[in-house]
């Protein structure tokens, strides 16, 4: 009952302070594993924190730190009291000199997560450059506003980072997030994560990150001018990759709806591929879309956009040779045990062109003499009741040269 009824507020902590050794032992580091830390101006107050009470710091695993929105009560004739949630205008500053005296305390943790912070006047007159200090962090995460953007480099001064994750990054039309940094200073990040919220960012990080220690880019796109910046990008920094997993549903729902889309060239994918000379993993995510949501009618059958895609990216020539595992995500949402899809050939094929993947990769198969696995994961939540077995049957009965050897795996992923 105490865990179950435990806040992180002060009558908690003051409780806890009662409690024997053995329950503190257990509740503290439930207390102090995640932080959200909000406010409009700094985050001295935790910094003093936290250097005061090194025993909790060392169990913070992960902090949250978030512009503080007020909440006001105002009157309602006839209605009462409401509340109403106001902004502030003012954006939290984030100090990173001051961040950097309390990381030797934080040993135990993982990531941090910013949003709608900007670097304080001190952070950025802090030397910019990559941290040679030993502290090195999982993951950082970035929202919201491209002035958090500003906090990338501070932070790669003061601690090593592993995955840098950007998501809902509004940015001005023609201006770089990255303005201030030097010309030859390059951003040491290895694991690079890229949402659809923020794909407009792949043209100045393409100028920044340091590729030849760029090892995982995750992007997902959903308008055709991002999946050229991708192309782009890839073209220019996927020498070192190792790992790429590219998300096109979005971008797929969007080009079967609209009337006019112009054309995809896939093709551009599968030849930047070609600069991938260490890839090892390969990852491409495309949507199930229903027969309803797919546009009535095309000029001609193949110009389907789906239709495409599996045989301009999967080709022999372009698929690296160092290429391990190949895996196609496909989101079945869509479809429920009463409406199953349909694996067809056909001008209007309700699922994909599986017969297009099963040429391309059967083939590139002969030549890609380190390709262990291909692997089709069904994508389904929880919400939706998918009849994954059917699904799975039908899957590797569209694939009968894949299904003929050992490589072929069907399996279920839950989103």
């Amino acid at each position: 009952m105490v865990l179950k009824s435990l806040r992180p507020d002060k009558r908690t902590l003051l409780s806890c302070s009662l409690l024997s050794k053995s329950w503190r032992d257990i509740c503290l580091p439930l207390v102090f594993s995640s932080i959200i830390a909000k406010s409009n101006t700094t985050f001295s107050g935790l910094f003093s924190f936290l250097l005061g009470h090194p025993h909790l710091a060392k169990l913070v695993k992960s902090i949250s730190f978030q512009r503080k929105i007020e909440r006001v009560r105002y009157p309602v004739p006839k209605a009462g009291v409401n509340l109403i949630m106001v902004t502030d205008e003012r954006m939290p500053s984030f100090d990173c000199v001051s961040f950097a005296d309390v990381l030797p305390v934080l040993v135990g943790l993982q990531q941090l997560i910013f949003e709608n912070i900007k670097p304080s006047k001190r952070s950025s007159q802090r030397g910019i450059g990559n941290a040679v200090a030993p502290f090195r962090l999982q993951r950082l995460e970035l929202y919201d506003h491209r002035s958090t953007l500003a906090l990338l480099p501070a932070l790669l001064s003061v601690l090593s980072i592993n995955t840098v994750h950007f998501g809902r990054i509004a940015l001005r039309d023609g201006v770089s997030p990255f303005v201030t940094l030097g010309r030859h200073t390059a951003l040491v990040i290895p694991d690079l994560v890229v949402t659809r919220t923020a794909a407009g960012l792949l043209g100045p990080l393409r100028t920044v990150v340091h590729r030849s220690r760029l090892r995982s880019l995750t992007v997902a796109v959903e308008i055709p001018d991002q999946l050229g910046l991708l192309c782009s990008f890839v073209l220019d920094a996927g020498a070192m990759i190792t790992s790429l997993d590219v998300s096109l549903s979005h971008l797929v729902h969007e080009v079967t709806r609209m009337k006019d889309a112009p054309p995809v060239r896939w093709a551009s994918l599968g030849e930047a591929l070609l600069a991938c000379r260490n890839l090892e993993t390969l990852r491409i995510a495309v949507p199930v879309v229903r027969p309803s949501e797919i546009r009535a009618s095309f000029a001609h059958p193949g110009d389907d956009p789906r239709l495409s895609l599996f045989s301009g990216i999967f080709t022999p020539r372009n698929l690296p040779r160092t290429l391990r595992e190949v895996t196609v995500g496909l989101d079945c949402d869509g479809f429920t045990i009463s409406m199953k899809p349909a694996f067809t050939t056909g001008t209007r094929p309700e699922l994909w062109d599986l017969a297009a993947l099963d040429a391309a990769l059967s083939l590139s198969a002969k030549t890609l003499q380190e390709l262990r696995s291909v692997k089709v994961e069904v994508g389904i939540s929880e919400a939706r009741r998918v009849d994954v077995p059917f699904l799975k049957e039908a899957i590797t009965q569209a694939l009968p040269n894949l299904s003929a050897g050992v490589l072929l795996e069907v399996v279920s992923r839950t989103t």
